[in-house]
């Protein structure tokens, strides 16, 4: 029972680090989005400094563009706080039914050893009834036995 306690509290600690990796793996994300941003909108801003003969159509193409990106961004991180969610609730529910199961099992156990306890001192009573009935077994059969021998002797 002990090395299942011992294995759930490895298990929890294994979760809080994969939280900790996911959580710094998503500010990863975060930071190269901002920076693929701000890259972004420097190339953007360069080509348009540089770049004067540009017109309303091409402009308007360039914000869609980044507007695409942009909502492209919003979609992965959206989905990615998703998957830490979905992660976070499937290992919450997975420890919770283990320790049920592991309560269930404990109670069981425990019923069972009450169990044998009655049981083992139930045997201990019938084992001496039974020695008490064939010592009085024995003597009736060694006084029947010495009542015939005398009655043969007759």
């Amino acid at each position: 029972m002990k090395d299942v306690f011992e294995e759930l509290e490895a298990e929890v600690a294994q979760y809080a680090v994969d939280r900790k990796h996911d959580s710094i793996e998503r500010k990863n994300l975060l930071i190269t989005n901002d920076n693929l941003i701000a890259e972004c909108l420097s190339k953007e801003v360069f080509s348009v400094a540089t770049n004067s003969e540009l017109n309303v159509a091409q402009f308007t193409e360039m914000i869609v563009a980044h507007t695409a990106v942009e909502a492209r961004c919003l979609a992965l991180e959206a989905e990615l706080a998703n998957l830490h969610d979905k992660h976070n609730h499937d290992n919450q529910k997975e420890l919770i039914n283990h320790f049920s199961k592991l309560k269930t099992a404990e109670s069981q156990i425990t019923k069972l050893t009450e169990q044998v306890t009655d049981l083992q001192a139930q045997n201990s009573l019938f084992r001496a009834e039974n020695e008490t009935i064939k010592q009085h077994y024995k003597e009736l059969y060694d006084s029947i036995t010495i009542t015939r021998a005398k009655h043969l002797d007759q």
